[in-house]
């Protein structure tokens, strides 16, 4: 029985320069390895993004790949090209991936072992002498070529060359690459006229060679990926026998993937069409991926030769070269789980999926008949695919959709600012390994704006009384989005005051606080304590988990007033106060927590016009002064698991809020008021840095 290459083998279209090219953007034989795990990929940073684009539109052996042809002697380009491009490979090799310590299996005709695009490789070569010939050299060379005039998908991998001349050639093969841990085996031949029916797999695997052949590709496929190239017949109605193999031997479906060839309408975000140069994917559907199989790629007939080549045979080493580049990003992911990342991430967004199949639990991809799961997409499967989640020391998964550490407006960001130094593994849907900030972990409640309620507050208060009264001398401080409720009895001295969030305040932070208050000269002083009830907004410590259980606090208060003439006065109000220790779900050795306020305020009546008043004051709002606290995390990956630490953080913030307030209050007329707040406020939030000014003006006419 004859083997057939499948690769449709077209000369060159346009004239090669083989002279040497400028030196490429990144130099791979110094790029640091595995650095998926030193950066948390949201998305590629703009600094990579900028060496990718580079590469894409500078680097010659980028370059190269673009190319516009059409089949037969038409002079007309019908197709325009760019497969690295297509795949987002540059990506990958933006960031210092090339398939650095992988090793690819490569079944085919022949190999010119000598092509400058394989020097400095590790070469591995069957006991039996290999033939020389183009279309082996083309194949090993979109996989893994490196020279100054052309780049493969995974430059740095290594190389297993093995014959398709017979059956014994291929299982010799297929077992070499078993014993080489080769991360893909790639195929880029076929039985074109072999269907994949009971009659095909007993023609094929029914001699003893073939068993032995079969019997290697279940082992190897245990813990490797097979690569097939799928007919190049565009009219093909069935799928052939290797490509569609797992579904007549369902146990070689994990290690398994089939390619098509088609050419992608793209921009930098999606794949927008595809016009399909091959069969399609019909019943290899489930384990089928597209790429655009045209590349100038190595030749035979000299060791710096190249040519233009089109067909599934070039499509199939671009996703084993992807295997490899994966291979290295993820070195803690059995080849299976790589396969499953290109299949999850493969672009699909130009089709209407036919089915959906589950790659991971909870985790589905739509897939069609015609396309498979879509179109290769490098760039996606190194980034985090589904949900990414943290192991914790004692097993619990958490996802890191939501925090973990919920902190009140008065510790600013002090806890996220220590835990940015530190980094925590997470894993996505997959199984993907990723570092990301522990910072990531934490949310912290926003100041509520300088203003917020006060409006509400001023106009349902008596403005004429409170433009002429003395001020009063609470020092429940809170900020204006709570409403202050104050009574005072004169006999005893005894100030009561309740203060709770104003109405559609976020805050729900409320507080009491008795007060004795004594006289002397023009001065009033104020004594007493305060009770606090937190459910997070302030003082708060939590995770969403502990949501509800609140934080209690009591705290010294200190006021005082006194009027330096009779239209000019001075106060001042504070508090200073204990919480008791928080419980959390994910937090250790939390410590009591200490936190004070303060407010001072200078005015004058009569000062503009008469009746008006204006105050200026400065307030340093409830900040967190003491407490410390701890959370177990995994910071790295070991042989068994993951390596745990606890990363203890204090609560203080490094910067405290200051508010410079300035109040204004005139009579427009008989039943007229008009007020005037602004407030300017330097590292609002107890943020280093963050300032913040707010106005406001109201009018209220009685009746």
């Amino acid at each position: 029985m004859s083997l057939l290459a499948l690769g449709m083998l077209v000369a060159a279209c346009q004239d090669g320069d083989d002279d040497a090219f400028a030196p490429s953007l990144t130099d791979f034989a110094t790029a640091a390895s595995e650095v998926l795990s030193v950066f948390y990929l949201e998305t590629f940073t703009d600094t990579q993004n900028v060496i990718a684009t580079q590469l894409r539109e500078e680097d010659p052996r980028y370059t190269r790949q673009r190319n516009s042809w059409s089949f037969g002697k038409s002079a007309i380009p019908k197709y325009d090209s760019y497969p690295l491009a297509a795949a987002r490979a540059e990506y990958a090799h933006a960031i210092g991936l090339t398939g650095r310590g992988q090793t690819v299996s490569v079944v085919d005709s022949g190999f010119l072992t000598t092509h400058e695009a394989f020097a400095g490789k590790a070469l591995e070569l069957p006991q039996s002498s290999l033939d020389v010939t183009d279309h082996g050299t083309q194949v090993a060379s979109v996989i893994a070529g490196n020279s100054a005039t052309m780049i493969g998908i995974a430059p740095g991998a290594d190389l297993a060359f093995g014959s398709f001349a017979n059956l014994a050639a291929m299982a010799s093969a297929t077992q070499e690459a078993a014993r080489l841990g080769a991360v893909a085996q790639n195929n880029s031949w076929g039985y074109p006229i072999s269907k994949i029916n009971s009659s095909s797999f007993n023609q094929t695997f029914g001699s003893a060679d073939g068993a032995a052949y079969l019997s290697a590709l279940d082992t190897y496929t245990a813990d490797g990926v097979v690569v097939f190239a799928a007919s190049n017949n565009v009219d093909g109605t069935t799928a052939t026998l290797m490509e569609a193999l797992p579904l007549l031997r369902p146990a070689l479906e994990p290690g398994w993937l089939a390619v098509i060839s088609g050419v992608p309408g793209f921009d930098d975000d999606k794949i927008q069409s595809v016009t399909r140069i091959s069969a399609p994917c019909h019943e290899a559907a489930r384990w089928c991926l597209v790429a655009d199989g045209s590349w100038t790629a190595a030749s035979a007939s000299s060791d710096t030769a190249y040519d233009f080549v089109i067909g599934t045979s070039f499509a199939a080493p671009q996703v084993s070269g992807a295997l490899a580049l994966l291979g290295e990003a993820f070195p803690d992911l059995h080849p299976h789980d790589l396969r499953l990342r290109l299949l999850a991430s493969a672009d699909n967004s130009f089709f209407a999926p036919d089915a959906t199949v589950e790659l991971a639990s909870g985790f589905w991809h739509g897939y069609s008949d015609e396309f498979g799961h879509g179109f290769l997409d490098i760039r996606a499967a190194l980034l985090p695919i589904g949900q990414t989640a943290v192991r914790l020391a004692d097993g619990t998964i958490r996802s890191t959709d939501a925090p973990m550490i919920v902190t009140g407006a008065a510790t600013g960001n002090a806890v996220a600012q220590t835990l940015s130094r530190h980094s925590v593994v997470v894993a996505d849907s997959l199984g993907g390994g990723f570092l990301m900030p522990a910072d990531a972990l934490v949310a912290t409640t926003d100041a509520p704006p300088l203003l917020d309620g006060k409006l509400e507050q001023l106009l349902g208060s008596d403005l004429a009384q409170m433009r002429v009264a003395a001020p009063p001398i609470t020092g429940m401080v809170y900020d204006q989005a709570h409403q202050i409720m104050q009574w005072h009895d004169d006999q005893t001295g005894l100030t009561s005051t309740i203060a709770v969030p104003v109405e559609d305040s976020s805050d729900s932070a409320v507080g009491l606080s008795v007060a004795r208050t004594f006289t002397s000269g023009n001065s009033r002083f104020s004594l007493g304590v305060a009770a606090i009830h937190d459910n997070g907004a302030l003082l708060g410590l939590s995770s969403p988990q502990d949501q509800g259980t609140g934080t209690d606090a009591l705290a010294v208060e200190m006021a005082m007033m006194s009027s330096l003439t009779d239209d000019t006065f001075f106060s001042i109000h504070g508090y200073a106060g204990h919480a008791t220790s928080v419980r959390s779900t994910f937090l250790q050795d939390v410590t009591a927590i200490s936190f004070n306020s303060l407010r001072v305020d200078f005015g004058h009546r009569n000062l503009f016009s008469k009746g008006d008043r204006m105050t200026l004051g400065l307030s340093r709002p409830t900040v967190v002064t003491g407490g410390s606290a701890s959370i177990n995390l995994p910071v790295s990956r070991s042989a068994d698991g993951f390596n745990h630490d606890d990363i203890a953080f204090g609560l203080s913030p490094p910067s405290r809020q200051t508010n410079l307030n300035l109040s204004y209050q005139i009579p427009l007329g008989r039943n007229w008021e008009t007020v005037f707040e602004g407030v300017h406020a330097v590292n609002q939030g107890h943020v280093t840095g963050r300032n913040e000014s707010s106005a406001l003006i109201g009018f209220k006419m009685t009746f």
